[in-house]
């Protein structure tokens, strides 16, 4: 079975998908990750080929980029980044990407990462099952 991995290009994001991966891939399964670009040499330094996919922040910081989250009042900003920035703009991006990659390399599944939420996204569209992994406690 081909099992795509999605994720958010942060540490905390990858690292808890890494041992469900190598379990898939030593019980036989052809495991690869969709990422931006630039996290593609620490998914392919754990062992895995990377697809590039998805926006890519380029290691810039978040306030950088998204200045709007510092105008949220206290405790509020986890709110205003799912839509706007994991959903607006993360998985907006990253589900054409999927598509097209998934016309050559044709998974079987996708799982994401639990703030990565093209994956479910283009599963759908796919008509693959699909799963997420919790990766934050938000």
């Amino acid at each position: 079975m081909r099992v795509l991995f999605t994720t958010l290009p942060w540490m905390g994001h990858f690292n808890p998908l890494v041992p469900i991966m190598r379990a898939m891939r030593d019980a036989g399964h052809e495991v690869a990750v969709a990422c931006p670009d630039s996290f593609r040499p620490t998914v392919e330094a754990a062992g895995f080929y990377a697809f590039p996919a998805g926006f890519d922040d380029r290691g810039l910081p978040g306030t950088v980029l998204f200045p709007g989250v510092q105008k949220q009042r206290p405790g509020e900003s986890v709110l205003w980044i799912g839509p706007n920035i994991l959903a607006g703009l993360y998985a907006a991006v990253m589900v054409p990407h999927l598509l097209a990659l998934s016309r050559d390399w044709c998974p079987d599944m996708i799982v994401r990462d639990g703030a990565e939420f093209g994956g479910c996204v283009a599963a759908e569209a796919l008509g693959v099952p699909h799963a997420s992994v919790r990766t934050t406690a938000a």
